[in-house]
């Protein structure tokens, strides 16, 4: 994978060692909330988490999400905006409990949860943003993209100075809910629907 920078500036290689968790109903209202203004718009909320470290493995678990008011949110086709009053909320919220920190949003239907540029940006800005408003907690991304009839999850959570990509995914009576490590293989494409990566880019738990 391309060497990239951490909040902190220093380089970092991301590696497939994260485990992505859900459940219902937390489950079920995520993917109601990211995906209002389908197919052809994004959606995007921020989310909450329980986390757990073993060796060089992360697991996080959705525990909440947290609905955006009107206007939080601003998506229009492949873009999204967070805006400065629904990051403040956030970050009122983050200190008023001890669980990690996420930003959760879709891509329109059919195009692959790859991360543009502007989502590094943003992913880089926010890790870094919390990692020093509530230091020790982790930072999820997720981004989360309608592949034919299955739901496709890209993401990465930093951590410790350090950016875990989304291996796997277990969904709760889900099957239909899959991890896309490192946003599938082809850059800045778009995937037909019921398109996908090769077998080994579409993992289930």
């Amino acid at each position: 994978m391309a060497e990239r920078l951490s909040p902190s500036g220093k380089p970092y290689r991301a590696t497939p060692t994260g485990l992505l968790r859900l459940a219902s109903p937390e489950k079920e209202a995520l993917f109601a909330t990211v995906f209002t203004g389908q197919p052809d718009r994004e959606g995007g909320c921020f989310a909450r988490f329980g986390w757990r470290q073993t060796g060089t493995h992360l697991t996080v678990t959705l525990a909440a999400i947290d609905t955006p008011r009107p206007g939080d949110i601003e998506g229009g086709g492949a873009e999204i905006k967070i805006t400065a009053n629904a990051l403040r909320r956030a970050a009122l919220a983050a200190e008023g409990h001890p669980l990690a920190i996420g930003f959760i949003h879709a891509h329109p239907a059919g195009v692959a949860p790859k991360p543009s540029a502007l989502d590094d940006e943003m992913d880089r800005y926010m890790a870094g943003y919390f990692a020093d408003l509530v230091p020790g907690r982790p930072f999820v991304s997720l981004i989360v993209a309608k592949i034919g009839n299955d739901t496709a999850i890209s993401g990465r959570i930093f951590y410790d100075d350090a950016w875990h990509e989304i291996g796997r995914v277990a969904a709760e009576r889900d099957p239909t809910v899959m991890a896309w490590p490192r946003g599938g293989t082809t850059a800045g494409a778009a995937h037909p629907a019921g398109a996908g990566g090769p077998p080994d880019q579409r993992l289930r738990a």
